[in-house]
């Protein structure tokens, strides 16, 4: 299970060549907008590296989105169990509850995973630090200028709040496996894609 959610997390985008970026730049090049600037700088870092190299950072990269994502997501369910609890006095103290166990489950490896690539982006030498952490910095306003043209409406019906409680069930197992997989080293990551890779090409 946890490699299935890996490979499906990191394939598309690990491997992505210049040219996709560039082509999702020139569709966008009538307008300057957070994307726009984040693509700019991230083809203008990896346009000089060999393809493992860009490789190499592209799987940073990504463990750097996976990590930013789980933090929304956590963001979204408080959201959500903070209505839900509001809505149904009969489900307040086993909403809060749950969510606090949930929360107490998947932070600490939170953490862990956000300390550990913090590390990796100062030890990898295919770029800086500085010139990496300054296109994850882009990438992150990309992301948040992506998430402001979404509208989210948080749920607190009765049947979607006892639905919420089952899915953090399911979700703090698996954003576990997902997080202890952000812990792996960028070789073994690498690895395993190229496994799924041609693995899935052969069938």
């Amino acid at each position: 299970m946890t490699r299935i959610l890996f490979a499906g997390l990191f394939l598309l985008i690990s491997f992505m060549p210049i040219s996709v970026l560039a082509e999702e730049k020139k569709e966008q090049a009538h307008e300057e907008t957070p994307v726009s600037q984040w693509i700019d700088a991230e083809n203008a870092l990896i346009e000089p590296l060999s393809k493992t190299d860009q490789q190499t950072f592209f799987i940073l990269r990504n463990k750097h989105s996976v990590i930013r994502t789980l933090r929304v997501v956590r963001d979204d369910i408080k959201s959500a169990v903070t209505l839900c609890a509001k809505e149904n006095e009969s489900l307040n103290e086993e909403i809060k509850t749950r969510f606090s166990d949930w929360e107490n489950a998947v932070l600490p490896i939170l953490k862990e995973a956000d300390i550990f690539l913090k590390k990796e982006i100062d030890e990898q030498v295919v770029v800086t630090p500085s010139d990496a952490r300054k296109v994850l910095k882009l990438n992150d306003k990309a992301y948040k200028y992506s998430q402001s043209k979404i509208k989210k409406q948080p749920i607190s019906d009765e049947k979607s709040c006892k639905n919420l409680i089952k899915s953090m069930d399911k979700t703090e197992d698996e954003l576990i496996s997902l997080l202890q997989t952000m812990l792996l080293p960028e070789d073994v990551v690498r690895k395993r894609l190229e496994e799924e890779k041609a693995g899935a090409a052969s069938q």
